[in-house]
């Protein structure tokens, strides 16, 4: 029991000592945990979705398109590898994957696996000359 209670108390110790720095601050997105007090500046905080400024809407605009085009990217790799074990392992019918029952079942998961349909991809987004190499490979993928 002294081992329980000394565990307890070593820990409610860190709590306040160890973990001083964190402070709970609402920054209105999804990011409203502890976050870092930046006053000091001894810890760099830094990460996607973590900014101080509301981003350009440009900017929000480039990464919306960017990630369509990856889901579209994704959807047309699932197609292409359904095609593939279709025409390889698909004895008959019954055997076959049908592209739109995968759709519908990813649809189905509770965190919200949907599968775009396939298809072209056209413009490539861009911000202040930056293309993502991942969207770029969605593009070039396609169009073999």
């Amino acid at each position: 029991m002294k081992k329980a209670i000394s565990i307890f108390l070593v820990l409610q110790f860190l709590v306040l000592v160890g973990f001083g720095q964190w402070n709970s601050q609402n920054s209105g997105t999804s990011q409203d945990f502890w976050a870092i007090s930046m006053s000091n500046n001894q810890i760099g905080y830094a990460g996607i979705g973590r900014g101080t400024k509301t981003p350009e809407s440009d900017f929000i605009e480039f990464v919306y398109k960017g990630f369509r085009i990856m889901e579209r990217g994704v959807a047309n790799e699932v197609l292409a590898f359904v095609d593939f074990a279709n025409e390889r392992y698909a004895a008959d019918d019954f055997n076959r994957v049908d592209f739109k029952e995968l759709q519908r079942i990813a649809g189905t998961c509770v965190t919200g696996c949907d599968i775009v349909d396939s298809g072209p991809i056209d413009d490539l987004p861009e911000y202040k000359g930056f293309v993502p190499r991942l969207v770029k490979c969605a593009k070039k993928a396609y169009e073999r």
